[in-house]
Formats: C-alpha cells, sequence, structure tokens
C-alpha cells in the first residue's frame, strides 16, 4: 500500500460554465447573506480585532513612504489573511510598452510596509555604461535610511550582515551593459547579541539611481528564544567540534564518467555532511533528524508602531475607485459563514487563508477565497463566494488515502450517476440558474 493523494472536486463555475449554457441571475443564496462591512480587514483567520487597517488607510500609508511614479496610472489590491498574518496588497502599474510596476505591501494588523518591489519596464537599446552614480558606500546609506524609516523598531535590533559573495554586483567595465548595478543589504536580527537566524530586512538600491527596488522583512514575533545563560563557551564547542564535528574521508574529484587521471585523496569533511552543536547541552544534534536553516531568508509576521506617521492624504482617481468597490463587500467571517452554510467542511480541517481577489469570471466582481487544511490527516478544502452577495461559487476538496498502485481502481459511480448527483448538487445550491442550463458534453 502506498499513499497518494486521491483529488475529489466539485467545481460550481466548472459545471455551470463547460458543461452547461446558462444565464446568470441573482443567486438565491444572497437573500440569506446580510452581513456587509465598509472596512475589509477582518478575516476568520486573523480576528477581527486584529486586522484594523482598511484598503484606504493602507493607500495612504503607502504613498506616505513611497513617490509612485506618476506613469504608473493603473492600480489594483486584494487582501490576504492566514493564521501568522493579514496583509494588503497594492500594485501600481502602467500598460503598454515600457510598462513597469510598484508593488507594495502593508500589515492589515498594524498598518507596517512589509514588502516593497519596484520594477521599471524594460526600454529597449537603453544601455548602462562605466560605475554607477552612487557607490555601494552610498546605497548603504540609502538603505539604512529605509529600514529605519520603514521598520525604526526593528532596525534598532539589528545590524548589517557582511555582503554575501554570490550578491556582490560585478564589477562595471568601460563597455556597456543592458541592466542597471544593483546593492543588497540585510540587516541580521539580534537577541542579546545572538543573530537570530532567518530574521533579517532586507534592502535591494538601485546603483545607477539610488532608489530602493525592494525592500523585504522576515522577522517570527512569535518566535520564543531560549536564554543564552549556561551555554558553553567557544573553547569547549571548539574541542567538541574538532574530537567529533569532522572526519577523515576519501574524496573523489574530476571526471566520473572517465578517467580523466584524477585520483581520491584523503581529506576531513563536516561529520554527516552538517555539524550543529546544542550550545547549553553540548550534544550534537542530527543534521538529518530536522531541517535546520542558517541562512538570513524566512518568514514571520510583523510588528509596528509608526503607521500614522507615514500616512498621504490623498488618494488618486484609480485609487479612490478602488476603495469604492470595496464599500459594502462582506468580511471573511461572513463569508466564511456563506461557504459553510453551503458546504460544511470535514472534521479535523479549519481555517487558515482568506484571500479576497478579483472574479476573473466577472470582472468588476471580487471573491473571497477561503482555504482549509489538516496536516494530520492530509486534507484540504477551498471554498470561493461572492464577495459581495456570499454567492457559492467553487468547492475543492483534495484527501489522502491508502491505495495500492498495482490494482486496478474499483468504480462506483458510473458517468450517468455521477451527472446526476452533479444536477442535484446544482438543484440545492442554484435552484434558479439550474432551471436556466442545459447539459453540453465538453468532450466531444
Amino acid at each position: 500500500m502506498a499513499k497518494r493523494l486521491s483529488r475529489y472536486s466539485v467545481l460550481i463555475p466548472a459545471l455551470l460554465f463547460a458543461c452547461l449554457m446558462f444565464v446568470l441571475p441573482a443567486s438565491a443564496l444572497e437573500r440569506d447573506v446580510q452581513a456587509k462591512a465598509v472596512l475589509l480587514p477582518a478575516s476568520g483567520a486573523q480576528s477581527d480585532a486584529q486586522a484594523k487597517v482598511s484598503l484606504e488607510q493602507a493607500i495612504r500609508i503607502a504613498k506616505g513612504v513611497f513617490t509612485i511614479p506618476a506613469e504608473y496610472m493603473q492600480f489594483s489590491s486584494d487582501y490576504m489573511a492566514s493564521a501568522e498574518e493579514a496583509v494588503w496588497n497594492l500594485r501600481w502599474f502602467a500598460e503598454g510598452s515600457p510598462g513597469g510596476s510598484f508593488h507594495v505591501t502593508v500589515s492589515a494588523v498594524n498598518g507596517e510596509v512589509i514588502n516593497v518591489s519596484y520594477h521599471k519596464g524594460y526600454v529597449p537599446g537603453k544601455k548602462y555604461s562605466g560605475f554607477p552614480k552612487y557607490s555601494r558606500e552610498d546605497a548603504q546609506v540609502i538603505a539604512e535610511k529605509a529600514a529605519a524609516k520603514l521598520q525604526a523598531e526593528r532596525y534598532a535590533q539589528s545590524r548589517l550582515m557582511p555582503e554575501p559573495v554570490y550578491d556582490r554586483p560585478y564589477l562595471p567595465s568601460p563597455g556597456t551593459r543592458d541592466y542597471p548595478v544593483t546593492y543588497q543589504f540585510r540587516f541580521q536580527r539580534l537577541s542579546a547579541g545572538i543573530p537570530v537566524t532567518e530574521n533579517v530586512i532586507h534592502v535591494e538600491v538601485n546603483g545607477e539611481t539610488g532608489e530602493v527596488q525592494h525592500f523585504n522583512v522576515w522577522w517570527d514575533v512569535k518566535a520564543k528564544l531560549p536564554s543564552a545563560a549556561g551555554h558553553i563557551d567557544q573553547n569547549r564547542a571548539r574541542q567538541i567540534f574538532n574530537q567529533d564535528g569532522l572526519e577523515l574521508a576519501y574524496v573523489f574529484s574530476g571526471a566520473r564518467d572517465r578517467d580523466d587521471g584524477s585520483r581520491p585523496y584523503l581529506a576531513y569533511r563536516l561529520r554527516d555532511g552538517g555539524f550543529l552543536l546544542d550550545a547549553i547541552t553540548g550534544i550534537l544534534i542530527d543534521p538529518d533528524g530536522e531541517f535546520y536553516f542558517a541562512g538570513d531568508l524566512g518568514s514571520g509576521g510583523m510588528g509596528g508602531s509608526e503607521a500614522q506617521k507615514l500616512i498621504s492624504s490623498r488618494l488618486s482617481p484609480e485609487e479612490s475607485a478602488t476603495v469604492e468597490e470595496t464599500k459594502g463587500l462582506l468580511t471573511a467571517e461572513a463569508a466564511r459563514r456563506a461557504a459553510e452554510a453551503a458546504y460544511t467542511p470535514p472534521s479535523g480541517v479549519s481555517l487558515n487563508r482568506s484571500h479576497l481577489s478579483p472574479n476573473w469570471n466577472a470582472p468588476g466582481n471580487k471573491v473571497w477565497e477561503l482555504g482549509y487544511g489538516s496536516e494530520e490527516q492530509q486534507t484540504s478544502v477551498s471554498m470561493t463566494v461572492d464577495a459581495r452577495t456570499g454567492e457559492f461559487l467553487h468547492f475543492s476538496a483534495y484527501e489522502g488515502s491508502k491505495i495500492d498502485y498495482f490494482q486496478t481502481p474499483a468504480v462506483k459511480f458510473s458517468e450517468a450517476q455521477a451527472r446526476t448527483i452533479a444536477e442535484a448538487l446544482m438543484r440545492q445550491l442554484h435552484p434558479e440558474k439550474a432551471k436556466q442550463v442545459t447539459f453540453k458534453n465538453t468532450r466531444r
């Protein structure tokens, strides 16, 4: 027996669009959903009390920090919530050539700027030559100011990390190049002077213009850092490493598919491919037992207290129109109730993601996408409802099971029986629409 994910999926839009030809009147479910909200940072994954920043406030905060290029006149947004965080994703962009976009992620919990990505459109034929206008030292000052402004509290608890070799920009030559020189800066979180891996502020600066092109924060505020009291000193750690951290091995080099004259040589290497030492107990940690990452990337929630200082007072017509579109939409909690009224998730799963996004099947409308999961049962469920009416639009479930790959699966339901089940479900969820459709065999 082997594990395999078996898929059970009922896609209401697919049944109504791909298999059936129909007209869309108002849903009966609309009349049952009354909960409305002008501000949307309420979420089933993040409680109403936690998510406090509205879309309009998020836009003002972003524009209070950065000057959005005037040519980026188009604007869109979406809202995402999980058990760890709730955020507004804001995107300004230009249509046509050369294009370009400016993306800002703002915490819906406290208004902090979490992520910034600035992509200028590629201009054919544009070249760069010689040394960039800004040196790395100049760019570092810009990066430090950006980190201090956007993440003052976090920046005060961090230090600049050495420049990784793989991030060093190539040395500009007298010739021309197609892309600008950029500089990367990472500020490592410290706790009592001890680095906290995976917790960094990352800033990328354009060496040609001095602009901040990317800004990211990875900071796990829920991490419970143990006390460093009683840890072994470096001399003892070095002694343990010399005794148990290395092993003598024959190491091969050169081509392995032919004899190129290379021969194995003796070398000391890290034992078992890695070396981790518990600094309190002095006991070696098995590197194969769990996954450990000692780099500078990670994830986590954000804290903050400076959001109000960053608020800009004026919204563009495109931004105002987007804010107006969100007025009267359901909160994530109301959307969850509407979805679960149509379909009850399996026991053991819980809501872990809420996403407010455009409805690509109905331009101008928005939908709530809700995700449920259970690692123990290897089960996941996704449901989508109309963000204004609560109409149930989509359902999909994945359930782990044990199946013998060498055994022919038993087919318990014929195609006709499956069609009967699908039609019964449509009549249950969309009684009015079900009367106005006809079956279409899409396989022909």
